[in-house]
Formats: C-alpha cells, sequence, structure tokens
C-alpha cells in the first residue's frame, strides 16, 4: 500500500498495524521490529507478553568516553548469581538501572527470562520451551521452569534482533547472551557474528541490556523507524 522498501520508510501491506494516534496509542498494540526512544538509547521492540512490550537496546552500554564496557557474565551460567558490578546481572539491574531517568525507570516493569539450556546444533526453542521439540509459537511449548525474572536481562539465544549490531563484518567487541550453553559456558556472540561459548566468570564481553515496559505505556510521537522511533 505504500513505502519504498528501505529500513526509514518500510513497504506497508494490507493488514498492517493501524495509524499511530499521539498519546493514545499504545505501545503493546505495535510489532516487532519497530524502534523505541527510551530515555535517550534506541531500542527495538522484539516481542509481546502478557501486556508489556519486551525491548532490546541497539547499541552496547558504553562508559563517559563512548567506550563499551566489558564484564563477567555473572558468577555462574545463571543470569542473576552475581553479586558486585564485576557482573552485568548485577551491574544492568543496579548500577545502570539506578542511572536511568525516574520518568523512564517508573515505566519499567520485572520481565521473564528464559533460561533453558541450548546444546551445539540444538534447536533454539529449547531456550524457551520445556523441550527444543516444543513449538515456540503455538500452545504446544510447555515453557522452560529455568527463568529469572528482573528488570534489566539480555537478549536470549535464537531471539529477534539478538544478532550484533555492528557495522559491516565486524562489531565493535563481542556481547553475551543470557542463554547457558552447558554448567560450564554461556553463549555470545563474537564481533564477526558467529555464536561462540564463553565462560561466564573467566571471560569479559559487551552487553546490550533488554527491558520490559509496562502494558499502559502510550506513544507520544514518531512513526517506529530507527530515524524517528516512537
Amino acid at each position: 500500500n505504500g513505502g519504498t522498501g528501505t529500513s526509514d520508510d518500510p513497504y506497508t501491506i494490507s493488514g498492517d498495524k493501524e495509524t499511530v494516534t499521539a498519546g493514545t496509542t499504545l505501545l503493546n498494540t505495535r510489532q516487532s521490529g519497530e524502534y523505541v526512544n527510551f530515555d535517550g538509547e534506541l531500542y527495538r521492540i522484539v516481542g509481546i507478553e502478557n501486556n508489556t512490550t519486551k525491548l532490546n537496546k541497539m547499541d552496547y552500554v558504553r562508559d563517559e568516553s563512548n567506550e563499551v564496557i566489558e564484564k563477567n557474565f555473572a558468577s555462574s551460567t545463571t543470569f542473576g548469581s552475581g553479586d558486585s558490578d564485576t557482573y552485568w546481572d548485577y551491574y544492568l539491574n543496579n548500577t545502570w538501572y539506578n542511572s536511568i531517568s525516574e520518568t523512564y525507570k517508573n515505566m519499567l516493569v520485572a520481565g521473564t527470562y528464559y533460561l533453558g539450556r541450548v546444546g551445539s546444533d540444538s534447536s533454539y526453542k529449547g531456550a524457551i520451551c520445556a523441550t527444543a521439540s516444543n513449538t515456540v509459537t503455538t500452545a504446544a511449548c510447555i515453557k522452560t521452569s529455568s527463568i529469572w525474572t528482573g528488570y534489566v536481562g539480555l537478549p536470549r539465544y535464537g531471539e529477534m534482533f539478538a544478532s550484533q549490531q555492528g557495522n559491516g563484518w565486524s562489531s565493535s567487541e563481542s556481547m553475551w547472551l543470557i542463554t547457558p550453553y552447558s554448567s560450564s559456558f554461556v553463549w555470545g556472540v563474537s564481533s564477526y557474528g558467529s555464536d561462540s561459548l564463553i565462560s561466564p566468570s573467566s571471560s569479559t564481553n559487551g552487553a546490550r541490556p533488554s527491558i520490559n515496559l509496562q502494558s499502559g505505556i502510550t506513544i507520544n510521537g514518531g512513526t517506529g523507524t530507527s530515524d524517528d522511533p516512537y
């Protein structure tokens, strides 16, 4: 029905979401792939669950010099086990969380992050379903009991937009995913875009936070593109 097929002006087809009405349209009525400006940073919608909107940050967490911060994943392969700023799970849910302005912090809600193990050559569905043979998109997927609940997580193995966001073949830094591979390793994405197995407490890498916004958040403007996010 319109558009040129670029990221800033995608094609629109019959059945697309209705036009956004500023101050009225709920963010949780939009679709995966659209962009959101959250506290001055660019995020992307990766899904809607229980009426909350899950966003993944497009860029890494950086310091005041704009350098990518590198940290250990956690004290084990289970996200949420860290007890100091040495670890991303602790840092994101304490230091980084407290750096968010109060206006935006009040929009956050604790989300469920699925921690099912995904072995080599296994289906990515094992990260979210009780068994990899379950189907994510239907009621047949019995969700794994391996979860972490909190305000700030990381992208999941196999999740939409969990890849690197750098330019060309090489990104700025390797990054962590939240999905464990085994009792000794966690999945990550190398700076060259390939998946990799990393020791959670002996290796340091960058991170792209994942957050969930409350169900009542409305859109005040924008069209949902990278140049004009909600």
